[in-house]
């Protein structure tokens, strides 16, 4: 979702008591750096909110 962070995704997550979750990882495709020159790290807003993510559903048991 456009705009979606750790707070939304949580949300989602706990609001349809979801068993499953998958985080696509947009913008960390290889090619897009020569386009956009977004270069992601791991203290990049949103690969710090995407491990959050995972983390707190693993926790829960939710398959990643």
């Amino acid at each position: 979702m456009a705009g979606s962070n750790y707070e939304r995704g949580m949300n989602v997550v706990t609001t349809f008591n979801l068993k499953e979750t998958y985080v696509y990882a947009m913008g960390q495709e290889p090619w897009l750096e020569f386009i956009s020159s977004i270069k992601y790290t791991d203290q990049s807003n949103p690969i710090v909110a995407s491990n959050n993510l995972n983390k707190d559903c693993n926790s829960k048991g939710i398959v990643l």
